[in-house]
């Protein structure tokens, strides 16, 4: 049912009932049994309207644009997916709209523009300022997850440094020295986790006096036979994988090539999957703080919209939290 069908049944105009549903008072008024009649037919009716065109006509703009610098960024795992529900959640309870924006897929082309009128911008794992330029000059107020922003944004990060430090503290307070890290994708390459992961080990491995093992690169079916060639000749006792993903596949191949986990072996990893809990044995891991992150870059984004005071170059770094599995164990002899 259109606005039009319901002002006619009502005997009433469509831009009263689109006065009522957006709660104008300005300059307008309406008897309070006209007002309940309206709302409980639009209720009836199932009648929502178009949110965008909403925002044209009206001076109060309540529209988020969430951007996508080209399709392939929409399915990016658990993490962005548990926060884009959070993120919509609330924005709906501050009374947002939450549309979706994607850019062209062409390479270097960097986030665009809605087509719409926003009110503020949620972008999600920018890898470098300047895929934000025409953000940045649009002035128009936005918040970056899970990645880094430009001079006018707010980036609300995941704590890498501590997350990391926080995992070889439990394998080290288990007895393990010899640890080796499992990186994918290579580096270098853009996201600010992969430098800050590997950056952080080496760093923690140095300081605690540990070996320092040739990082493996398992991104291929090449480099997944060469970390277990690693494993048998440079006889870590504990593996840490840069994502799950990796670490499920090593799992698989050392099945493949008897050796046991956790008891010949510790593998863990980043990012909390909910299959995790199903590999054999189940995967201890660094849960990423999706939930915090995305309700941290809603209220950053609100701040900037409602033009509050917010302190020069802040960026929230949220701390994650270790999940045990099965995965881990005392280092063989111990």
């Amino acid at each position: 049912m259109t606005l039009k069908n319901i002002a006619a049944e009502l005997g009433v105009s469509p831009s009263t009932i689109s006065r009522v549903l957006h709660g104008y008072n300005k300059n307008f008024s309406v008897a309070p049994e006209v007002r309940e009649r309206i709302l409980e037919k639009v209720r009836e009716s199932g009648y929502r309207a178009n949110p965008v065109f909403s925002s044209i006509r009206s001076c109060r703009n309540r529209q988020i644009a969430f951007l996508f610098a080209g399709s392939k960024f929409a399915n990016q795992g658990s993490v962005l997916s548990t926060a884009i529900d959070v993120m919509a959640k609330e924005l709906a309870r501050l009374q947002y709209e939450f549309n979706y924006s994607f850019s062209l897929d062409v390479p270097n082309r960097g986030y665009e523009l809605p087509l719409w009128r926003a009110a503020g911008m949620i972008v999600p794992h920018v890898t470098a300022p300047e895929e934000l330029a025409a953000i940045e000059q649009s002035g128009i107020p936005y918040a970056v997850f899970n990645g880094v922003a430009g001079n006018l944004g707010c980036a609300v990060m995941s704590d890498e440094p501590y997350n990391t430090r926080l995992l070889l503290d439990r394998l080290t307070s288990l007895g393990h020295r010899r640890i080796l890290y499992v990186n994918f994708p290579p580096i270098p390459a853009a996201h600010y986790s992969l430098a800050e992961r590997r950056n952080t080990f080496f760093a923690y491995c140095r300081e605690k006096g540990l070996p320092e093992l040739p990082e493996q690169c398992n991104y291929t079916p090449e480099g997944q036979e060469a970390t277990i060639h690693a494993i048998e000749t440079l006889h870590p006792t504990a593996v840490i994988c840069y994502e799950s993903g990796s670490a499920q596949k090593i799992l698989h191949a050392a099945w493949e090539h008897g050796i046991r986990i956790p008891e010949q072996l510790s593998v863990a990893a980043f990012n909390d999957e909910a299959m995790l809990n199903f590999t054999i044995p189940p995967l201890t891991r660094i849960r990423i703080p999706a939930v915090e992150m995305g309700v941290e870059t809603v209220r950053q984004l609100m701040l900037r919209i409602e033009k509050k005071s917010v302190p020069d170059n802040l960026i929230p770094r949220i701390r994650g939290t270790l999940v045990e599995g099965g995965s881990i164990a005392p280092p063989p002899g111990n």
